[in-house]
């Protein structure tokens, strides 16, 4: 520090210690606080694509429909053996993300494959109970 910034400390000092004297007697002003900005230390911005998710593999598949057999039937089944599903031809099919029921749709055939065509996308936290309602 220079002189003279030694002496505007000294300055500033005592006029600091001369208007709490004179609140103390009643005589000052009050006076708004002020705080130096915030600036959030530690915090910085990432950036990044959605490249790093290009490489991830997913699960998905489509549920035809579901049945319930006893073990006696189930070690019986034999090429050509065929199970009843709890779904009618031409009804919609689930379709799951690993697990996680994402959508409904129809089954279509293309270039002698079977496909599914989306028709709706469930919204995050869809339950088997609201799949139900709406009429499955």
């Amino acid at each position: 520090m220079t002189q003279e910034e030694i002496q505007a400390f000294m300055e500033k000092l005592q006029q600091s210690k001369d208007e709490s004297r004179e609140e103390e007697k009643g005589e000052g002003a009050v006076k708004p606080v002020r705080f130096p900005p915030i600036k959030p230390e530690g915090i910085r911005e990432i950036k990044s694509s959605l490249v790093h998710f290009e490489d991830i593999t997913v699960k998905i598949y489509a549920e035809l429909g579901q049945t319930s057999i006893k073990i006696k039937d189930l070690l019986n089944l034999e090429a050509g053996s065929v199970l009843e599903l709890n779904k009618a031809a031409g009804e919609s099919v689930d379709v799951y993300i690993n697990d996680r029921h994402f959508a409904r749709g129809e089954i279509l055939v293309t270039n002698d494959y079977f496909a599914v065509r989306l028709n709706k996308i469930l919204r995050p936290g869809h339950k088997l109970s609201e799949r139900v309602q709406e009429g499955k």
